[in-house]
């Protein structure tokens, strides 16, 4: 609002003007009785000893007013930055989970592979195992009725 009375007053906007809106802008914004008596002071300044001391006070909360906007702008950005730091975190964490269960399920695979061609060796193996046994108790019966 300093800006804005301080515009008006560079203007030569008359006094009851600027007061009858200053108490709408007041009344709008709930603005306490410390703030509400210097943004009148500053409209109904009397005296230019008065008036530069008033110039001088709005002039420092104007210059706070603007410092405060730039911390607030670099807060938003340090946000900002956190937050894309933060979400490139949680991208990087979830690619490297991603690959992570993807190298178990291979090794998974593979030891299920392994384990499925030892059955079937095994399998074969006994069934050439069984195959020789009933061969040797061929011949021994061959050889049994042979004598």
């Amino acid at each position: 609002m300093l800006p804005i009375i301080k515009t008006m007053i560079e203007f030569e906007l008359e006094q009851k003007t600027i007061n009858e809106l200053l108490s709408e802008l007041v009344s709008y914004y709930n603005i306490d009785k410390a703030s509400k008596k210097m943004l009148f002071d500053m409209v109904n300044f009397k005296g230019t000893e008065k008036q530069r001391e008033i110039k001088e006070k709005c002039e420092g909360v104007m210059e706070l007013s603007c410092v405060m906007e730039d911390v607030d702008e670099y807060r938003e950005s340090i946000f900002e930055t956190v937050k894309t730091i933060n979400n490139l975190k949680l991208e990087k964490q979830k690619k490297e989970q991603e690959e992570k269960q993807k190298k178990e399920k291979e090794e998974l695979n593979n030891q299920v592979n392994q384990n499925m061609i030892k059955d079937e060796f095994d399998e074969i193996n006994n069934q050439m195992i069984k195959d020789d046994i009933e061969d040797d108790e061929e011949e021994e019966e061959i050889e049994i009725n042979n004598k």
